[in-house]
């Protein structure tokens, strides 16, 4: 019998990717199904699989019998259904299913983003205490829910050991910007892309990247000579689109296109991080940096994850931007040394507590009750 790693976008993969690594280690028997994002992570050593006819039911059956598959563990994507449907196919076979969440929003939609009604997986695994609430009132039952941590943050810690008394002057200037100068940086998102550009669509957020990157720029031409700007783009966004619109509303500001390997990187050179509702602003505030999460007319409940966290500046209105923004400001001048938060813990140990739940379904038939 044998665990099936399934995924799509690039977030639910390297939330996926830890825990794969951790059954590898314990010589638990697993297949990655190389689809998505995670197609480009895949070990040597570990065993893969591709899937031909993903929209035929008969065939993902036979798909999941033939592998021997015993649970599923996947991770839910704003577009990608694959993941989905093997999961709904895996639940109807008595199959366990553990599903992963790696951010705070669409705990209910990407269960029936196949405009199916709402899966309930066996196991539903979320980040923190606030993600646990929010997916109840969302609809998810609180039975199946579990908190775990995010296991893509589980190294958050190592990394900010391994660089805090580094020096980061000499990379700074190794990616193109002036190490004398404080960097803020801006993480941007695919808004328009996944929840559209205006009221005509469904998920509209109330802004896009475009609108808050406009705004963002304009508010900041009164510190041109006191910062200058890295704008990181999100991996399923056009870097050379987005460096054009930044030179459409850069006005006097320095900077530019940040090109690093490792998206976390740019939080540990930055001065201060700015953004809408990435997963990295919240990385950054766990390492103690100075975080603005910009939402102007925001529509949407889920994405005010960042309005709970005591020390984010959050911006939900546009009268507010300027105002709110000079706080933020504030606190980079203010702060040169930042220490991590205490719920950098929570993480840790992710990937371990997602694999106890997977050797309990192993374990435990689906019709009996949860063992924890």
């Amino acid at each position: 019998m044998k665990v099936l790693f399934a995924s799509g976008d690039v977030g639910g993969a390297r939330a996926l990717l830890p825990v794969v690594l951790r059954c590898h280690e314990k010589a638990c028997p697993f297949l990655v199904l190389r689809h998505g994002y995670i197609a480009n992570e895949i070990r040597p050593e570990w065993e893969s699989i591709h899937f031909e006819d993903e929209k035929s039911v008969p065939s993902i059956d036979d798909f999941i019998k033939k592998n021997d598959i015993g649970v599923l563990v996947f991770s839910s994507s704003v577009h990608d259904m694959l993941p989905l449907r093997i999961a709904r196919r895996a639940q109807a076979l008595e199959i366990p299913v553990i599903h992963i969440l790696d951010n705070w929003t669409g705990y209910e939609l990407r269960m029936k983003n196949d405009n199916k009604t709402m899966f309930q997986p066996y196991y539903y695994t979320v980040i923190d205490d606030l993600a646990y609430h929010e997916a109840v009132k969302s609809g998810v039952a609180n039975t199946n829910l579990i908190i775990t941590g995010q296991p893509a943050l589980a190294s958050l810690w190592d990394d900010y050991h391994k660089r805090k008394n580094q020096n980061s002057a000499d990379e700074v200037k190794k990616i193109g910007f002036n190490p004398e100068k404080p960097l803020v940086t801006f993480i941007s998102e695919p808004v328009e892309q996944d929840q559209g550009a205006n009221d005509s669509c469904a998920y509209y957020r109330g802004y896009t990247e475009k609108t808050v990157l406009r705004i963002f720029c304009e508010t900041l031409q009164s510190k041109t000579k006191e910062l200058q700007v890295a704008i990181l783009p999100h991996p399923r966004e056009n870097a050379k689109e987005l460096d054009d619109f930044w030179q459409t509303v850069r006005g006097n500001l320095e900077g530019g296109i940040l090109k690093i390997e490792k998206g976390r990187n740019a939080l540990f050179l930055a001065d201060g991080i700015a953004g809408m509702a990435s997963i990295l602003l919240y990385e950054a505030w766990l390492l103690g940096k100075p975080v603005i999460s910009l939402q102007p007319e925001i529509r949407l409940e889920a994405l005010k994850m960042f309005q709970k966290r005591e020390g984010v500046v959050f911006v939900d209105s546009s009268p507010t931007f300027k105002n709110k923004m000079n706080d933020w400001l504030r606190d980079i001048h203010r702060q040169r040394h930042y220490e991590p938060r205490q719920e950098i813990y929570l993480h840790k140990n992710a990937a371990n507590e997602i694999y106890k739940l997977i050797l309990n379904c192993m374990n435990t038939p689906q019709s009996n009750e949860r063992k924890m």
